[in-house]
């Protein structure tokens, strides 16, 4: 594989990359935290910005099936 192609798909690479992470830092609104908060939203909890930490949501129907977190 020629050097150019190499280049090109390495560059490419590390767009795609910072792309989404850029991404993921403009969706949670430009936080420093934003992995933090990307991680306590994926695991069904909440985030609270003056405290900065993750809350545990739990929804009405795990309760009553007796299903924790």
């Amino acid at each position: 594989m020629p050097l150019k192609a190499i280049i090109m798909l390495t560059g490419t690479a590390i767009l795609i990359v910072c792309g989404y992470y850029f991404s993921l830092y403009a969706i949670h609104g430009f936080s420093p935290d934003f992995l933090q908060i990307n991680k306590c939203v994926e695991a069904g909890g909440r985030w609270n910005s003056k405290e900065r930490r993750c809350e545990q949501v739990y929804d009405l129907k795990s309760r009553q099936e007796g299903t924790s977190y």
